[in-house]
This record gives C-alpha cells, sequence and structure tokens, in this order.
C-alpha cells in the first residue's frame, strides 16, 4: 500500500455509514477497501475496511471464521499490531472496521531493495525485527477467545506493514489460533504461505508458537540478502532443502552481515522446534545483545 488515498484520488460508494473507496487488498475470504467512517455534523475518520466477499457471505463457515478473527483482533491492543475497531454487518455482509496504515508491506520494500539500492542497512534490518519480535512476543501471550496464546500461522512480507515513520504493524490474522486449537489441529490442511512455512507445518498438524519463529528466520534472512530464501520448484523440494540442511548462511550474499546475527537468524532456521529460539521474547532478548 502506498500513500492512503484522498476522496479526490477516487469515487467513493456509501456502505452504511462508510463511504468506501480504493481497494487496498484482497484474500481467499475478504477485501480490504480504504474508507471514511462518517458521523454527526460532518465527522469523518480514515479507516481500512475489511468486508467478506460477498459470494461467501451467505456460508456460515467462513462468516464465522470472519467474526473469530475480529473477535481475536479486539483482545490485541499493542503498537505494533493493526487495530480492530469495530465489527459490523451491513446489508448482509460483515466488515472490519480496521486502523489506516500509512505505509507499505515488506513484500514492496523487498522488491524495492532488490531493484535499487539492495540490502537494507543492517541497522534497519535489526530494527525491523526487533519490532516483529515484540508484536509476536505479545500475541504469543495473549489470551485468545478459546483461552491461551495465539499462533498467528501466517508470518510473512505481506502481512507486514513498515510505515513511513519507520514503525512496524502486524497484519492479517486471518488464520490464526489458539496455541491449544494449533496444537491439536490434525487436519492435514496446510495453512499459511508456502515459501514461510515451518518443516512441521507443512506436515499440517499440530504446531505451536516455533512455527512462528522459524517464519522471522525466514524473512530475516530475506532482509539481510534481499532473495527469497525458498525458490524450489516443489514444496516437497522446499521442504528437503530444510532438512539435509541446504540452507545458505545471509553471509554467501552479503558479507557485511554480522556473525553474531547470522547466527541468530540460523537458529530460527533450525528444523527441529527443540533446536530454534524457545519464544519470541528469547529472540528479542538476542537481538537487544547483538544491537548492542
Amino acid at each position: 500500500m502506498s500513500n492512503p488515498p484522498t476522496p479526490e484520488d477516487h469515487k467513493l460508494v456509501v456502505f452504511g455509514s462508510y463511504k468506501v473507496g480504493k481497494r487496498l487488498g484482497a484474500g481467499g475470504m475478504a477485501e480490504v477497501h480504504y474508507a471514511l467512517k462518517c458521523g454527526v455534523e460532518g465527522f469523518e475518520r480514515e479507516c481500512a475496511l475489511k468486508r467478506i466477499l460477498p459470494e461467501l457471505a451467505s456460508k456460515p463457515g467462513y462468516v464465522e471464521a470472519f467474526v473469530q478473527e475480529a473477535r481475536l483482533m479486539a483482545r490485541l491492543r499493542h503498537p505494533n499490531i493493526r487495530a480492530a475497531l469495530d465489527l459490523g454487518v451491513i446489508d448482509g455482509v460483515y466488515y472490519i472496521d480496521m486502523e489506516l496504515i500509512d505505509g507499505v508491506d515488506l513484500c514492496e520494500l523487498l522488491k524495492r531493495a532488490r531493484r535499487t539500492f539492495g540490502p537494507p542497512p543492517t541497522a534497519i534490518t535489526v530494527f525491523i525485527l526487533d519490532q516483529l519480535c515484540a508484536a509476536l512476543e505479545y500475541v504469543h501471550q495473549c489470551n485468545s477467545p478459546l483461552g491461551g496464546g495465539i499462533v498467528h500461522r501466517d508470518i510473512s512480507p505481506a502481512n507486514i506493514m513498515v510505515t513511513f515513520s519507520g514503525q512496524l504493524k502486524l497484519i492479517d490474522f486471518g488464520i490464526a489460533e489458539s496455541i491449544i486449537a494449533a496444537r491439536r489441529d490434525q487436519s492435514g490442511r496446510l495453512k499459511g504461505k508456502l515459501g514461510y512455512l515451518s518443516p512441521e507445518a507443512f506436515s499440517g498438524k499440530g504446531i505451536d508458537v516455533r512455527a512462528d519463529l522459524f517464519s522471522i528466520g525466514i524473512i530475516a534472512h530475506e532482509l539481510l540478502t534481499v532473495r527469497r530464501l525458498f525458490r524450489a520448484r516443489s514444496d516437497l523440494r522446499s521442504l528437503r532443502r530444510i532438512y539435509d540442511r541446504e540452507l545458505p548462511r545471509p553471509s554467501e550474499f552479503n558479507p557485511a552481515v554480522p556473525a553474531a546475527l547470522e547466527g541468530w537468524v540460523m537458529k530460527a532456521l533450525e528444523p527441529k522446534p527443540a533446536d530454534r529460539w524457545c519464544s519470541a521474547a528469547a529472540m528479542r532478548d538476542a537481538l537487544g545483545e547483538i544491537a548492542r
């Protein structure tokens, strides 16, 4: 997302008490649009309006998942997490009124880096990773509606926004689950983006917070090298690369990466959860020592 559009940039369509404009993003279940929340005496508030897709609005399973996301987001109050302000339904269409973020996602930032200036300065990368760890430390410890902490399950550059003032915002909790539910999940279904899944998430079975930490490792590697870590032609090939220890070290592409930071990244990318960092808090503490 670039600078938030203004009413002059496009036509605004009335949706209940909202004036809805340009689409900012879309997923398999919903779309996000720039909007104005309108009140009395000409009051207007900019927001990001997430609405369930019309073709899914009458399907109970999708509506239930959408409402569950809103309930979960309502519990999250952290400067590095996008805020959910309201949940409602207008003409049978459920929506979530969310904080409008003035910035770009990490996916776009990495694309620009590849085209122009190469890997961001290490200090900036550490600053971004510190904020990401802070967000997940909070998420993992926050009580879900079902009890216990929360696993995001979809940590990827597309779900990480960086504002133009330099603040990170973690977004999209559409497939997040309580730690209890995630551990018990034996559905066999893959959840999350394939290039950012942990080995245990590839199995489609139960996971815990360490799956999110593996995803942090992938993102850290890509920030330091501006290269995709997993480009294998098949999911099986990607999984084999992890277990066969074929993962390149960041310094192979960026000699400026400090040894301590490289060790931090590679520990996050251990194939066995027991060999990784035990928590986002531990990762953040170690990152602070590296920064100092």
